[in-house]
């Protein structure tokens, strides 16, 4: 196929025929956008090569390995608060378990699905915390 169309060419092909102007015809696996994209890289890396700078040393920040006391706190609290949500969680799907009555199971349906949510919130910052206390 031959075409100037940059979009037609990235969906229908996963290998080109590159024709360059001294004719010479070279063979790229991968679509127009990956090949437009490695001779962008391989420009910019040409640019970049002549320039020789000597190194200068990267004074790094000592890492925070503490946890301030409100970040902390809330570590504590989140950790508690995971534990209390999973067991309305539960709580509440053994609730549904019993009931005959279908507004009621939808109404604790839609309980369940804001207390997952804010449980993954909750877990997510929890995660965050744990991490920043780790590193």
């Amino acid at each position: 196929m031959v075409s100037h169309d940059r979009y037609l060419l990235d969906k229908l092909t996963d290998q080109l025929f590159v024709v360059s102007g001294t004719g010479a015809v070279d063979l790229y696996n991968g679509n127009y956008s990956s090949f437009r994209l490695e001779q962008e890289e391989a420009k910019q890396a040409q640019k970049q090569k002549p320039v020789a700078v000597a190194p200068t040393p990267v004074v790094q920040a000592p890492k925070k390995n503490k946890l301030s006391f409100k970040e902390q706190k809330e570590l504590e609290a989140a950790e508690a608060d995971i534990a209390k949500i999973e067991a309305q969680i539960k709580g509440l799907t053994e609730q549904i378990n019993t009931l005959s009555d279908h507004q009621q199971i939808v109404a604790m349906s839609t309980d369940i699905e804001k207390l997952n949510i804010k449980l993954e919130e909750t877990t997510m910052r929890w995660m965050e915390l744990t991490e920043l206390k780790e590193s």
